[in-house]
Order: C-alpha cells, then structure tokens, then sequence
C-alpha cells in the first residue's frame, strides 16, 4: 500500500515545473526524518523494555553471548555496536 500511493504521488508530482529533486527532499522530510526520529524515540526504548522478554532486544557482550543491560546509557550505546539493524523489524 505504501509503495502504490508513493507511485501515485510521483506520477502525480510535476516534476517538470518543480524538479525531481524538490519530490525527493519533500518525500524524505516526510518519511525518513519521522523514521530517523521513531526510531530514537520508539524503537531503542521498546527494546530496552522488552530485553527481559525477548531476545532480540538484548545486546552482546564481548564474546558474543546476549545479556540483559539494565543502565539505560550503557544499553543505548551497546545497542548501536551490537547491530540496531538487525533488530528494526
């Protein structure tokens, strides 16, 4: 559904008057800036919270092995080394 009402908006933005290049920075401050900002806001501290229930919210230590952080700080910066990218589903 998202990628067709995206294509809806392309076909529909003339982009011969305005230019490709003001769609794409109006798509952007429209989707990524609110996916870079749930993602800080939403997704790390519902991984922290869920760490005790789940695995996919636990960061790694050294040797590989998942372990529950409970400093908030300390979890924040594990989770970016221990591959937030993995976890975004």
């Amino acid at each position: 559904m998202f990628f067709m009402m995206s294509g809806i908006s392309a076909s529909n933005f003339k982009t011969e008057k305005n230019g490709f290049s003001k769609f794409a920075y109006n798509k952007w401050t429209r989707l990524g800036v609110a996916l870079v900002f749930s993602i800080f806001v939403y997704l790390i501290p519902s991984l922290y919270i869920r760490q005790d229930f789940a695995a996919i919210g636990r960061i790694n230590d050294q040797d590989g092995n998942p372990y529950i952080e409970w400093n908030f700080l300390t979890y924040f910066k594990g989770i970016f080394n221990g591959g937030l990218v993995f976890k975004l589903g």
